[in-house]
């Protein structure tokens, strides 16, 4: 059920950035799509940073309630199945019956503790372009900000949508970093 709404969010966040990006690049004609009208001085781009950045918060919440589920059936797991799994590869185990494909955990899965160098170099530097996508939803998001502040911070719609916009970036921020400070004190308990 998570990763389906992970996945609904993303799609969402893919399709956000499709109509901002479409919709700003719109000079003088306009296009319908049934009751939505997009053109160059449209209510539509100020308001789609807060929606940008509303979808952005819930699938950094998505995403760090699945990682506490993960953990979750791992301690499960581990005491559950340690005697009766001979390799004592008990997540895996877990982990693929609820999860049979899962990008995260296969990615996750790729350096373990029988990892040579090679491997772990093999595997950073397939990771490093996945860590640059991961990161592009925030630049985007700074350049959303970028964009309204310039452009459309004189009207009080503009404003509002600005400052909104930086109460969730800055929300986004937190949720982040704190759910990765509690992984790692959980990791390396």
């Amino acid at each position: 059920m998570l990763s389906s709404k992970e996945e609904k969010l993303f799609l969402w966040e893919v399709v956000i950035i499709f109509i901002y990006y479409f919709s700003n690049n719109l000079k003088s004609c306009e296009v319908n799509f049934g009751i939505i009208s997009l053109s160059e001085n449209t209510d539509l781009l100020k308001l789609m940073p807060i929606v940008f950045g509303t979808v952005m918060f819930f699938l950094q919440s998505v995403t760090l309630q699945k990682l506490e589920l993960t953990k979750t059936i791992d301690l499960l797991s581990v005491e559950r199945f340690a005697k009766k799994i001979p390799n004592g590869d008990t997540r895996n185990f877990i982990v693929k019956i609820i999860n049979p494909f899962n990008l995260s955990n296969s990615l996750a899965n790729m350096i373990n503790e029988d990892s040579n160098r090679i491997e772990i170099a093999f595997n950073f530097l397939i990771i490093i372009p996945l860590l640059i996508i991961g990161l592009t939803p925030y630049y985007i998001l700074i350049q959303m900000l970028i964009d309204l502040y310039n452009n459309h911070s004189v009207d009080f719609i503009g404003r509002i949508s600005f400052w909104l916009t930086i109460l969730l970036s800055i929300m986004v921020a937190f949720y982040y970093i704190s759910g990765t400070v509690r992984t790692l004190k959980q990791s390396i308990k």
